[in-house]
């Protein structure tokens, strides 16, 4: 077997793409891991401990002071991704490996049936087609009409 020689653009090219796909996995995995922390602090009330009257004052604050990179509302998020994650039933590891961004959209379904379902969705997926879906989902449960191809009535 005849051996490739690859040109240095080549070989680093293969290393950033690698990189970049390792790296999106850890994000998960962070992502994940901070949901379960914030949840955790939400649910014991670990806020009074730190001195605020709320969850949301909490997070906030340490925004303020460069401790956080995000606010109550993505503090949130992150928390719903956890909740979607434990109620679904995919382990931690299996859910760091789908990235946070398809995540997001299926815990942004109140359904668990919809979550499931989107959730299966995601392996096959890219995220412009789970938004579209969970989206299309959404407009569902809120009684929208979403057959494009439906007659308007004048």
């Amino acid at each position: 077997m005849e051996s490739v020689v690859l040109s240095p653009e080549a070989a680093r090219a293969i290393t950033v793409k690698e990189r970049l796909i390792g790296i999106s996995r850890d994000v998960s995995t962070w992502a994940i891991e901070n949901g379960l922390l914030l949840k955790e602090a939400r649910d014991n009330g670990y806020h009074r401990e730190w001195g605020y009257e709320t969850f949301d004052h909490a997070i906030e604050a340490l925004q303020n002071q460069g401790h956080l990179d995000y606010g109550p509302r993505n503090a949130r998020n992150f928390i719903l991704v956890v909740e979607m994650i434990q109620k679904q039933g995919p382990d931690q590891a299996e859910a760091a490996k789908i990235p946070i961004s398809k995540l997001r959209e299926v815990a942004s379904l109140k359904s668990p049936k919809d979550q499931r379902l989107l959730l299966e969705a995601c392996t096959n997926s890219n995220v412009a087609e789970v938004q579209r879906m969970a989206k299309r989902l959404r407009a569902e449960a809120a009684g929208e009409d979403v057959d494009p191809l439906s007659p308007y009535t004048i």
